[in-house]
């Protein structure tokens, strides 16, 4: 049994008011990371009249919100390669993996009256996207996002956006831990005037190779040494795979027991990490 957050229970008010009073088609909650999308997800499965399909397109969000809709004590079925035992088009949710119904499309019926989108930024009117909605003919799409932009740094268009609540004040109930942060002042020198944009961002591969190399990541572990990295559980996040692997190659040549998680390891190998 979950008990909701206020917060949780407004942003769930204001979605199906959106649903039902006013007839939106497409709704986006923005909701910060560590706020508990899942929780809401699987609410909303429990609330809305009629049959839900909840979509993701990454592998550990489909047992993350499957968990949660097992708390809420909600009959669902997974619609995704490898787990065909776990299939039964009965069942009011349906659980889909996006990349397993855009390939069998056509040979799944199931009934869609509700769509969620978890990380709806992500692929956000695409052809993948597209396909499975006009597939489903959903009347209402609800997205959840920590980010409400599109890839090329814009809001997402033809939305209606529910705000949720704010990293400040989740972290002021309590429900987030403080954050302190340092900035080392070689970062503040580095320069990025030289480095190419794409759309809104800046260029992850000319980022790499500006930065990509030992005397960046030294710098990196230098910074980490003056925190008493070793000491404690430490993230670092990398700007692409290449990174990822060579600054984990300089930890460990700096005593630190470290290993990197990417998506061109197998799932088990990073579940094992």
């Amino acid at each position: 049994m979950i008990t909701l957050r206020p917060y949780q229970e407004n942003a769930i008010n204001d979605i199906l008011e959106e649903v039902y009073f006013n007839n939106t088609k497409n709704i986006v909650l923005d909701a910060p990371t560590g706020s508990g999308k899942s929780v809401v997800i699987s609410e909303l499965c429990k609330r809305l009249d009629g049959n839900v399909v909840v979509m993701v397109n990454i592998t550990p969000l489909v047992e993350q919100i499957a968990n949660h809709l097992k708390e809420c004590d909600i009959d669902f079925s997974i619609i995704k390669a490898g787990m065909e035992e776990h299939y039964n088009e009965n069942h009011k949710v349906q659980l889909i993996m996006s990349q397993t119904y855009y390939a069998r499309a056509d040979k799944i019926n199931i009934d869609c009256d509700y769509l969620i989108i978890d990380e709806r930024h992500r692929e956000y009117n695409t052809d993948r996207t597209n396909l499975v909605m006009s597939k489903l003919k959903p009347k209402s799409i609800i997205g959840l996002t920590a980010t409400p932009f599109d890839q090329g740094g814009y809001m997402l268009s033809d939305s209606t956006l529910v705000s949720s609540v704010s990293v400040k004040k989740l972290t002021e109930d309590k429900f987030l831990s403080p954050v302190k942060y340092f900035v080392p002042k070689w970062s503040t020198e580095l320069g990025l005037e030289d480095i190419r944009l794409s759309g809104a961002d800046y260029s992850g591969s000319a980022i790499d190779e500006k930065f990509n190399n030992e005397q960046y990541v030294n710098q990196v572990i230098s910074s980490m040494n003056a925190m008493n990295g070793r000491d404690k559980k430490t993230l670092v996040f990398c700007n692409s795979i290449d990174q990822c692997e060579l600054v984990t190659e300089f930890l460990k040549k700096d005593g630190y027991d470290a290993d990197c998680i990417h998506s061109k390891k197998s799932s088990k190998e990073n579940e094992i990490i």
